[in-house]
């Protein structure tokens, strides 16, 4: 299996960061106005310890312990809207349950204050440049690259790789008409508009510091491999997708999991590991409670030795597939 694009990784990782630079561009590049949005999923490796049967069908599973129970949603972040309607197992878990809980709450890249905070934090404030910080020969690439998705890159010269990396992921999604709101913001807006409970694991803040950080110091292998993926997204994608729909943890492992474990350790376990880490206690303490909440993360934490499922059987909760 291929690595796949470090821009995929960082897409899929994030919500913020996926809305924040649909509208930047927009806002910004006015000759990206066909650019509107992207998706994102994360896989990691299913834990060996659970039967096949836990892991089939759908990606919505049951979490309980004695009389206290909750739900598992498995999401990815931006859907193509012919992929709607989703899984019934998703509006069950959301009719049982008294509150919804997502990786962040009231996204909204419109906002004057989480668009400050992010480019403080993804442009260069320290003399540096994008093309300082690439070979020449890199650099010419990646302004043919640019060019060709209508982005000047004249216009991105104080932008870090990063977010480089997830402009051109999400422009070549849009070019293969994946686009669509995804499973977490259409179950936030349904919650509104039911005056359902919402709250989230992560604050804005903690996303943007995860984000900033990644291709510091390997500026160089981070766009080169960005470049030569992009043209992998369509098959890659159509598998995720396919995967996600029927709770397919083997083979989303196999198209994200290994690859990300290939590019870096250091990207797997700052954006899939340490996150699951900080979820599964506050998960146990909803766990304590008598009210139902649906949790939505993507999918990719939910699989794995380290994933978030196999933590909570590991602290002795019982883990079943809707």
């Amino acid at each position: 299996m291929e690595i796949a694009s470090c821009g995929i990784f960082i897409c899929q990782s994030h919500a913020l960061h996926c809305a924040l630079t649909k509208h930047l561009i927009k806002k910004e590049f006015s000759v990206l106005s066909n650019i509107k949005k992207a998706f994102k999923l994360a896989a990691l490796p299913i834990a060996l310890t659970v039967s096949n049967a836990v892991w089939a069908d759908s990606s919505v599973w049951k979490v309980s312990k004695g009389d206290a129970h909750l739900f598992v949603g498995g999401t990815v972040h931006l859907l193509p809207a012919d992929q709607f309607p989703l899984p019934e197992e998703f509006e069950k878990a959301y009719k049982a349950s008294e509150s919804i809980v997502l990786e962040v709450i009231d996204l909204d890249p419109q906002s004057p204050e989480i668009q400050q905070k992010i480019m403080a934090n993804m442009m260069y404030q320290d003399g540096r440049t994008l093309q300082s910080v690439l070979s020449e020969e890199t650099y010419q690439q990646l302004a043919k690259v640019c060019a060709e998705y209508g982005m000047p890159i004249e216009n991105l010269t104080m932008f870090k790789p990063a977010l480089i990396s997830i402009m051109l992921t999400m422009a070549e999604f849009t070019n293969l008409g994946m686009a669509g709101e995804g499973v977490d913001k259409f179950f936030e807006e349904k919650a509104k508009s039911d005056n359902k409970a919402r709250s989230g694991l992560e604050t804005i803040d903690y996303q943007i510091s995860v984000i900033s950080s990644f291709g510091e110091g390997v500026e160089e292998d981070f766009v080169k491999k960005t470049l030569a993926d992009l043209p992998k997204t369509k098959e890659m994608f159509g598998g995720l997708i396919k995967a996600w729909r029927a709770g397919d943890m083997d083979s989303l492992h196999a198209i994200m999991g290994e690859a990300m474990l290939g590019y870096s350790e250091e990207l797997y376990y700052n954006l899939l590991v340490k996150r699951n880490n900080d979820w599964v206690p506050k998960i146990s303490d909803m766990l304590t409670t008598k009210e139902v909440e649906f949790i939505l993360v993507g999918a990719g934490h939910l699989a794995g030795e380290e994933g978030v499922l196999q933590q909570l059987i590991n602290k002795g909760y019982t883990v079943e597939q809707l």
